[in-house]
């Protein structure tokens, strides 16, 4: 029975060495791209992520009771951004 292995082990080792007489094959060129380069100028932009809070907080509040009727004022442009 170990005389069966042996050979059986033999057997396997030398059928794989049956391939081993081609040579590798080479691998393919790899592809390349070429791309042409040229000068221009380009903006320089940050954005930025965050919060902002107000310094100062100013509470507008009536000196009398009542309701106004009518504005006695041109209110100023508002600001755009």
């Amino acid at each position: 029975m170990n005389r069966t292995l042996n050979l059986l082990a033999a057997l396997v080792a030398l059928g794989g060495c049956v391939d081993a007489k081609e040579t590798p094959k080479a691998p393919p060129p790899p592809e390349v791209s070429v791309v042409t380069v040229h000068q221009t100028s380009v903006p320089v932009v940050a954005e930025l992520p965050g919060r902002t809070s107000a310094y100062l907080v100013a509470r507008v509040r009536a000196r009398v009771d009542g309701i106004a009727l009518k504005r006695e004022f041109t209110p100023p442009p508002a600001l755009t951004a």
